[in-house]
């Protein structure tokens, strides 16, 4: 049976927007929909949006992303939505003490950008101030995107964590600013000597006229790698003629630069989609899953109650607006093995009571057709996991062991958020420590146990499985393990757990490729200390076995702040004694590589 088409949409969560319609008003309707998510106060809300532009120009229209909200052209070319004036699609930071570095979970895709975001000039090298402001850290994705002017990833030198964009032009200057790190992939900038900016660590994958690799130096290291293997670009909905459809991009091959050829895709009329809303059963979902549908979750929050279970070849699942799946006791999604092209976009997952996983693809050590799986990859496409942030009870009973398990060949990552919360929203009644407007996630001497158990971000057991920007955050034993050959890592951010006590965490480390791997590469890989609570410290921040072929381009680490640290950037172990051979650091408050 046919989906109806145009679908249903939630009008208070999506909000259709037309050219025709007046520009103060749309801009008013924005503001009035989403002020409660332009600020920091804004961070743990159970609200989701989702602006959904149709074809046309808009003139002096503003448009604040803020958190949980995604700003999305619904055309099928990226030209086909224009903003122009002044205002646009921009992000500002959220916060007037943090500056960007807890600016999360928002995104913006599918338009073309002439506008003049305002006070632009303000925060770097413009011409004319025109351009765009996204001064954002992680699960803020830029993508499929045009920018006649500049693009400003910060807000001057204020503090930023991010981050990514990909399938992106700039005409003018690329400002990466204060960004820490920062991953751009098969994007293309225009003006000769435009990039500017960066403090650690910048990853180029597939990019024009991006600058070479280099180490650090008084400027940031930088990692080129200018043409790519494969790439496949993240699906995404278009509207014509009243009618709606989900647009799937093919898998490109050694390619550089953006793609933004209408017709490299597979288009899915909505009559083959079906639109999920929150209060939908899990087995409803499922029964849709299983009819051979793909999904699109509108924005909200979906309490599963069990896993979402894929077994069909080219299945699309797709969240807007940052849709949430929480956790059932098996998890969120589980991909069985042996199923090719299937893709998993724009959504966030959320652990509840204790789980083995929130995604689970394929089984352990279950070997894939590799011919149909090199031809027709699966993808995960911005997908943000979380242990931990909006839970104000059961604090040591939310949790799950592993966050992400990859067992199958041949699946690409492009932009994951792997996070256990170093804090979260307060309690009623809960009075936070001085100068914090959180809950400190830490030890509970009350149950004797760590709040938001998880032992790993991210288990790879499968072979050639490549990743497109890779953040893991706060887990209490190996933050990655990788035990899959032929694996390629484009950019990896950590950041050690901030509240193990002693030498709890010694034994671990934020990126560990197993001994029995032969071939493996990162590039821009960064492993970041900031023991808050009781002095500790980590032989290592990455542990490689001492091969060939197993690389790591511009690895470094960083004391943040606390006790200890971490001695070395990274051991290598010898195969046959199984001894270490560290690369020492000095220790200190700026990155080493």
């Amino acid at each position: 049976m046919a989906e109806p088409n145009p679908p249903n949409w939630p009008e208070n969560n999506v909000l259709l927007i037309y050219p025709s319609d007046e520009s103060n008003k749309i801009s008013l309707r924005i503001k009035n929909r989403t002020k409660t998510l332009i600020s920091s106060e804004g961070q743990f809300s159970d609200d989701r949006v989702a602006l959904l532009f149709h074809k046309g120009t808009y003139t002096d229209v503003q448009v604040p992303v803020g958190y949980y909200v995604q700003a999305l052209g619904l055309g099928k070319n990226v030209g086909d939505v224009i903003f122009e004036g002044n205002g646009g699609v921009y992000a500002n930071a959220a916060s007037t003490t943090a500056g960007s570095l807890d600016t999360f979970w928002r995104g913006a895709e599918n338009f073309t950008n002439n506008a003049s975001c305002p006070d632009l000039s303000n925060f770097g090298p413009t011409i004319n101030g025109v351009g765009m402001l996204w001064a954002v850290s992680q699960a803020a994705p830029l993508r499929r995107i045009i920018v006649n002017g500049s693009l400003l990833l910060s807000e001057g030198g204020e503090y930023a964590s991010g981050g990514f964009a990909a399938n992106i032009q700039v005409r003018d200057y690329y400002g990466i600013g204060s960004q820490q790190q920062w991953i751009s992939r098969n994007s293309s900038f225009l003006k000769k000597d435009g990039i500017t900016g960066g403090a650690w660590s910048i990853v180029y994958a597939g990019c024009l006229n991006a600058p070479p690799t280099k180490g650090k130096d008084i400027t940031s290291a930088v990692s080129n790698q200018p043409e790519l293997d494969v790439t496949v670009e993240k699906p995404f909905i278009s509207s014509e003629n009243g009618k709606y459809y989900l647009q799937i991009p093919k898998p490109r091959l050694n390619s550089s630069g953006p793609n933004f050829d209408e017709n490299f895709n597979d288009s899915r009329p909505f009559e083959q989609v079906y639109l999920a809303k929150p209060a939908d059963t899990t087995d409803l979902i499922q029964s849709k899953l299983t009819a051979g549908y793909d999904i699109v979750f509108s924005p909200g929050i979906y309490y599963l109650s069990k896993a979402l279970e894929i077994s069909k070849d080219n299945q699309v699942l797709l969240g807007i607006g940052l849709a949430t799946l929480v956790a059932s006791r098996s998890g969120c999604i589980y991909v069985h093995p042996n199923y090719h092209g299937i893709r998993i976009a724009g959504l966030m997952l959320q652990a509840s009571i204790q789980t083995d996983y929130l995604l689970r693809w394929g089984d352990p050590y279950v070997n894939d057709n590799d011919d149909l799986s090199k031809a027709n990859p699966s993808v995960i496409s911005d997908l943000y996991v979380r242990v931990g942030g909006p839970d104000t009870e059961n604090r040591t009973l939310i949790g799950t062991t592993t966050m992400v398990q990859i067992h199958s060949n041949y699946v690409i990552g492009d932009n994951l958020w792997l996070w256990r919360a170093d804090h979260s929203k307060l309690a009623t009644n809960e009075i936070p420590k001085p100068n914090q407007n959180y809950h400190l996630v830490e030890y509970s001497v009350t149950d004797k146990s760590f709040e938001f158990k998880c032992d790993n971000g991210l288990i790879v057991t499968g072979d050639y499985v490549l990743i497109y920007g890779l953040a893991v955050e706060h887990t209490l034993k190996d933050l990655t393990i990788w035990e899959g050959n032929h694996g390629q890592v484009y950019f990896y951010q950590s950041e050690l757990p901030y509240d193990v006590k002693g030498n709890e965490f010694s034994q671990y480390c934020g990126y560990r490729v197993v001994n029995k791997v032969t071939d493996h590469h990162v590039y821009g890989i960064g492993v970041y200390s900031y023991f808050r609570d009781s002095p500790a410290f980590v032989q290592s921040g990455i542990y490689i076995p001492d091969t060939e072929n197993v690389q790591l381009i511009n690895p470094f680490i960083v004391f943040l702040d606390g006790y200890s640290g971490i001695y070395g950037i990274y051991s290598k172990v010898n195969t046959s004694t199984r001894d270490y051979i560290t690369y020492t650091t000095n220790s200190g408050g700026t990155p080493h590589f």
